[in-house]
């Protein structure tokens, strides 16, 4: 059921026939250019800038 992935949610096709959506209040993943899905881990890290930055694909 990858068409129906987002940011923050996934949906799985259940051997029932039904579906079951696993939604999420933040994103843990991210499009890649390829349209491919990746994880973020969303602790925050120190940049070499010294700022801190929340979204990162793992």
């Amino acid at each position: 059921m990858t068409g129906l992935r987002s940011e923050k949610a996934q949906v799985f096709a259940n051997p029932t026939g039904t579906l079951t959506a696993v939604l999420t209040g933040h994103p843990v993943r991210v499009r890649n250019g390829d349209g491919s899905w990746s994880a973020v881990d969303t602790r925050l890290r120190r940049m070499p800038t010294g700022r801190s930055a929340r979204w990162r694909r793992r």
